[in-house]
């Protein structure tokens, strides 16, 4: 049986994350973490979220770095960090030597100095700089042109990437400076090397306006030529700093303390959660059937392909599971002759007897749905169908959906799916990208203000690579196929899971499919185990404790949605229902380091009941689901305060009586 270790159950592997350092620049803390430098704030406003080097690949995959040679020198204002960094893949080989300075008047640099070690082709190699929404969106702008000076307002909603003539446009054109906010608050950011542009960040579901370089060639892939090199810097400053640095506090504003806060009924039930077909094709044993069962699934969604018989077959095999847990099914249908395939898909569906609540339709191999083809499956499927909702949208990404804009007619569904991991894979960016999922929603209302708003799939890879301009290499058997994540078991997979929940439910998503059933993609492991347990370190038959997440919020999906706030979203974040059986509260650890929260908002006094997954009960949540289940603890409330202390990625349920 694998050994759980500490790392594994934290993060599904044996590597736990590299420490990072806090540095200053005289009133600005930032985080260095390897080659990347996060979260700089002055006070307790962020001006940075994050600058680093990328590297991707001709299918714009981000290859990761590998950082040596790392010598910091730090005091209490200023700091000095310099390192190598190797980018390397298949025939890809980058290497670069990267300084980061930060001086006493706030002033923060970042530079690189890097070279091809190999011939390859690429889609981007260069500096990158996140900037954070809640300090961007709504803010005034104003860049350096090689046409002049240009001036604007970035925006409030997510901003659509144009595409033109098959190259994706930015915000607006290319610039070698560019100032954001009010002239009280501006943030200065001056490159050198190359000319920079920006995206919205937030159709990927990233949380960020991204300013990234034209190196070598945006835009398609470009060859890079052993010995060719780049160099690039930006520096970051803030000018009421050099000019009147007494009015901003060299101090953090918030409190050591962490609080999640109830606030006030959102008028909306929890989303109708579902979960996936396992993509292993296998059946569910009856002990996986009686799991499933009690998360309480709204749907399992079906993808089907309706070209020949084997297809049909296993989308037989998939309805026959759905009609066993007791659910409907949601059908994702991919049309590649319409006419013909809905033909074949009607005379299936009236023949296989399966409870269909909801069609997604999508024609293969397009980004969304086309104009019509939503109406033309309505009309040759209804029939068979009686009472199902249609939808149509983005079969990939947000991205598609607010570019297109397809027509989806009122009383129908706008779908779009999400993961986030298109553009990075650390745990931090998987953290600090969760806003925006809610960011999405809020985008996806204004284009479609009476459409019901459909999230399918959720998942913590991408399904494919959406991005690919040519073929993918083969992959290696001995290493985890893309769309598998070994948190995918882990601790942190559940903290994650909860802050999706939260931000979906809350920003008003209608329903969500989550996952799979079972399976290195699902909520649990299969009985024969992981094909590759050094890899995907599970048990056979293991419950992930994302099962947990999802079971705790499914024993509630009528209840109704409560605001809940919190002091630090990046280090823990709660999800509020009520019901009349009372309140249910999930709070999530998300963070490696533990956490004391205090949950505010509750009754003056009383007694709720507590369950803690974490490290301690890893081992039974996992192995003995129900029996960690039951293992609440009453804990009392004090002045309408609880505190929960939370290990590394631990969830927590608190329930409180009406």
């Amino acid at each position: 049986m694998t050994t759980m270790t500490r790392a594994r159950m934290l993060l599904g592997s044996d590597t736990l994350l590299a420490p990072v350092r806090e540095v200053r620049a005289g009133p600005v803390r930032a985080i260095l973490d390897g080659s990347d430098l996060r979260l700089a704030r002055v006070g307790g406003m962020e001006i940075v979220r994050r600058i680093y080097v990328g590297v991707r690949d001709p299918n714009w995959r981000t290859i990761p770095p590998v950082v040596t040679a790392l010598e910091l020198e730090a005091d209490v204002d200023h700091f000095a960090a310099r390192f190598r960094v190797r980018h390397t893949a298949r025939d890809l080989d980058f290497v670069w030597d990267g300084e980061i300075t930060g001086d006493a008047d706030g002033t923060i640099r970042y530079a690189m100095d890097g070279v091809a070690a190999s011939d390859f082709w690429c889609a981007n190699v260069g500096i990158c700089v996140h900037h954070p929404v809640q300090g961007a969106a709504g803010q005034p702008f104003t860049a350096t042109t090689p046409d002049g000076p240009l001036e604007g307002v970035l925006p409030e909603l997510i901003g659509p990437q144009i595409k033109r003539d098959g190259l994706s446009l930015p915000l607006f054109p290319a610039f070698s400076d560019l100032t954001i906010g009010p002239a009280t608050d501006a943030v200065h950011f001056a490159f050198d090397g190359a000319l920079f542009e920006m995206e919205d960040h937030r159709n990927w579901t990233d949380a960020s306006f991204k300013t990234y370089s034209k190196e070598p060639a945006l835009g398609r892939p470009a060859l890079m030529v052993a010995g060719q090199s780049i160099k690039q810097s930006v520096t970051v400053s803030m000018p009421v700093l050099a000019s009147a640095p007494v009015l901003l506090s060299a101090t953090p504003s918030a409190s050591a303390d962490l609080r999640v806060r109830l606030g006030e009924p959102l008028g909306r039930q929890v989303p109708r959660l579902g979960l996936g077909t396992a993509s292993h094709g296998g059946a569910l044993t009856e002990r996986e059937l009686q799991l499933v069962r009690r998360l309480r699934p709204r749907h399992i969604r079906v993808d089907l392909y309706p070209r020949g018989a084997q297809e049909l077959d296993n989308a037989g095999a998939a309805f026959r599971t759905c009609a066993q847990v007791g659910c409907p099914v949601e059908l994702a249908l991919f049309l590649r002759d319409a006419a013909a395939d809905l033909d074949r898909a009607r005379d299936f569906l009236a023949t296989c007897g399966a409870q269909v609540g909801r069609v997604l339709v999508f024609a293969d191999g397009a980004p969304a749905t086309p104009a019509g083809l939503l109406e033309q499956a309505r009309a040759r499927l209804e029939e068979a169908l009686p009472g199902a909702q249609f939808a149509g949208g983005s079969r990939v990404y947000f991205t598609e959906l607010n570019r297109l804009r397809p027509d989806i007619p009122p009383r129908a569904g706008a779908v779009y799916s999400i993961n986030p991991q298109v553009h990075a894979t650390d745990e931090s960016s998987l953290v600090e990208n969760l806003e925006a999922q809610a960011d999405t929603l809020r985008a996806a209302r204004a284009i479609y203000p009476t459409q019901e708003l459909i999230v399918s799939p959720v998942t913590l890879r991408p399904r494919f690579n959406a991005s690919a301009q040519r073929a993918e290499p083969e992959p290696d058997p001995a290493e985890l196929p893309a769309p598998v994540d070994p948190r995918q078991c882990s601790l942190f997979g559940a903290a994650w899971t909860l802050g999706s929940v939260k931000q979906l439910a809350e920003a008003g998503a209608g329903a969500v499919t989550y996952y799979e059933t079972t399976g290195w993609r699902g909520v649990m492991e299969r009985a024969t185990g992981s094909p590759l347990p050094l890899r995907f370190p599970s048990r056979p038959g293991m419950v992930f404790p994302l099962y947990h997440v999802l079971r705790d919020i499914g024993e509630r999906r009528e209840a109704g949605v409560v605001g809940c706030s919190s002091s630090d979203p990046l280090r823990a974040q709660g999800l509020a229902l009520y019901n009349e059986q009372g309140w249910r509260i999930l709070l999530g650890n998300l963070s490696l380091a533990p956490q004391e929260v205090a949950l505010d908002g509750l009754p003056e006094a009383g007694e709720a009941r507590l369950r803690v997954l974490d490290e301690e009960t890893f081992e039974q949540a996992t192995l003995d689901p129900d029996g960690f289940r039951s293992g609440y603890r009453t804990v009392r409330i004090h002045g309408g305060w609880l505190v929960v202390r939370l290990g590394a990625y631990g969830v927590a349920c608190v329930d409180l009586p009406r």
